[in-house]
């Protein structure tokens, strides 16, 4: 280490900002739980696999007081290939979807003050799928879904505006699948369940 502090000494104001603007890299992985059923009988022993993939994310928050904020996340939609695991497993790729991942939620931030700012929080996750791909499903559809989602993190402040967040979010996802295969009325229940990692840099204004 260097021991000084590199002329950053000076300590960092008590943040009485309203807006904080936040972008970064997003890592999401899926739970891949899936209850099938073809041509209307279960499909026992199916399961998904989909891989961690990133996004772009962009997060806007709102103090509402000094110690609560809500929060709108956005991800540029990431396009995800879905293959079979477990009794589908052998197939091709099932499909491919391509869905925008967004989180509203109210949040506890108990300082402002500081270099480290923890916070929590809980709300809304809405998922949004724009497109699907068919694989081995024809016709696949995938259904919009909302549902529970929580969150924790940080802000390390560099100076009295700026700093960089971590933090992890994770939301209860479980929308319909629907399509055919071979003929036969393919319908799933899936259980996506995503987690969300994100980590960038932190404006406040």
């Amino acid at each position: 280490g260097h021991g000084a502090d590199g002329g950053s000494s000076q300590p960092i104001a008590t943040d009485d900002t309203k807006w904080v603007l936040k972008a970064g890299l997003t890592n999401l992985s899926l739970a891949d739980k899936v209850k099938l059923s073809v041509g209307g009988a279960p499909y026992p022993g199916a399961g998904l696999s989909t891989f961690e993939h990133h996004t772009v994310s962009v997060q806007i928050g709102r103090f509402l007081t000094p110690n609560i904020a809500i929060n709108a996340t956005l991800g540029l939609p990431p396009s995800i290939d879905v293959f079979g695991a477990g009794s589908i497993g052998a197939l091709p790729k099932l499909g491919e979807v391509t869905y925008g991942p967004t989180m509203l939620t109210l949040q506890y931030h108990p300082t402002r003050s500081g270099r480290i700012r923890p916070y929590v929080g809980a709300g809304l996750s809405y998922m949004i799928v724009f497109d699907t791909k068919d694989g081995a499903f024809r016709n696949l559809r995938v259904d919009n879904d909302l549902g529970p989602a929580f969150e924790a993190g940080a802000d390390i402040m560099v100076n009295d505006r700026w700093g960089i967040f971590a933090d992890a979010k994770k939301a209860f996802l479980r929308p319909k699948a629907f399509g055919t295969f071979q003929g036969l009325v393919v319908e799933g229940k899936t259980k996506l369940d995503p987690w969300a990692f994100s980590g960038g840099v932190s404006f406040h204004f």
